[in-house]
């Protein structure tokens, strides 16, 4: 029997929340640790409803990864915590930080099992995007999206963890023959395809595990 892969979303997030400094991942381990619990609310594009369903079913781990990239070291930050439940509306609980308790922005909340903790870059590596099996580090740089559907590789084979860049890339393509460019713009084209795929209404609602 194939072993069931862990799954979860990954979401792009910042530390400035409606004009305001906020430290996101210690408002959210604080509120844990004093609650025991602790809801994450997902600012635009909600997930979709299957996905929603899915973590609501609890037959397999699934995650929240919160990633944002540092101005200092240009590297990119993820935190990780496991969800129990989705919601599409706003639950009825204290347990949400206070800095976007009256935001109409929030579409989707997870309501977390654990505290935020930080991965290391190896863990980083080995999680993919679950439509087209890219690297999620790759996604970052390459796409604008806000969000990823993910699962986690433990088979990943990780020769670096140098984050990739877009300049790196066009220096790249420069010196490929013609043949292996063509090859290059069809890779550029699943990457696009995978933006569109993750961020679309369509693709969010119809989302098939």
């Amino acid at each position: 029997m194939k072993e069931s892969k862990i799954k979860g979303i990954a979401i792009r997030y910042s530390n400035e929340i409606n004009g305001k400094v906020v430290d996101t991942i210690k408002e959210h381990n604080d509120l844990f640790d004093s609650k025991g619990e602790v809801f994450l609310g997902k600012f635009g594009q909600p997930a979709g409803q299957k996905v929603v369903d899915e973590i609501n079913k609890g037959e397999k781990d699934y995650y929240v990864i919160l990633v944002r990239r540092s101005y200092e070291t240009k590297k990119y930050i993820a935190h990780k915590a496991k969800v129990k439940k989705a919601f599409r509306s706003r639950p009825e609980t204290e347990n949400i930080p206070e800095y976007y308790k009256n935001s109409r922005y929030v579409k989707v909340w997870f309501e977390l099992t654990e505290k935020l903790t930080q991965l290391e870059d190896e863990e980083l590596f080995r999680w993919e995007t679950t439509s087209s099996k890219q690297a999620l580090i790759n996604s970052l740089v390459f796409s604008m999206s806000g969000f990823f559907y993910v699962e986690f590789n433990k088979d990943k084979i990780i020769v670096d963890t140098v984050i990739p860049t877009k300049a790196g890339a066009k220096r790249s393509t420069k010196k490929k023959s013609k043949a292996g460019a063509k090859k290059s713009h069809a890779e550029d084209a699943i990457l696009d395809a995978d933006f569109y795929d993750d961020y679309s209404d369509d693709s969010l609602d119809d989302f098939d595990f």
